[in-house]
């Protein structure tokens, strides 16, 4: 057995900046904007076929189902409420740009020192997580 040179292991940065802010979480906007859209659907379908006569299909004068015009009133709500949706995310990730803040972490092991102190799996988190995710604002700033 030969041992080789020991390595060190690179220590941590004593400190880092980090930029935060309150952003929106675009699945959710997405989630609900297409809930919303399959409810405002339920809604138009039934309202057009509470009449005495279902509708009608205009070429072949076939009265319509329940299911087919549920079926394209979904295709139609769903991308009209997705569009305002992801509209409205952007609004509102726009405005929490304003009220970001840059805030310096610094690593210390007395606890009695910090202002916050964090279990060791979320206090080694920030490390592993990728460089720009744009989803939250919790990117480290290069």
């Amino acid at each position: 057995m030969t041992s080789g040179p020991e390595r060190s292991t690179p220590s941590a940065p004593q400190q880092q900046e980090y930029v935060l802010r309150r952003a929106p979480r675009l699945s959710a906007a997405v989630i609900v904007s297409a809930l919303v859209g399959v409810v405002l659907a339920l809604l138009g379908t039934a309202a057009v076929h509470a009449g005495p006569q279902p509708p009608a299909d205009p070429y072949s004068g076939m009265p319509l189902s329940f299911a087919s015009t549920f079926g394209y009133m979904v295709v139609a709500a769903v991308l009209a409420c997705l569009v305002l949706g992801l509209l409205v995310w952007l609004l509102l990730d726009r405005r929490s740009r304003r009220t970001q803040r840059t805030v310096l972490l610094e690593r210390t092991d007395d606890p009695a020192a910090a202002d916050v102190a964090l279990p060791r799996p979320e206090a080694v988190a920030p490390a592993a997580r990728p460089a720009a995710d744009p989803s939250d604002g919790r990117t480290p700033e290069q």
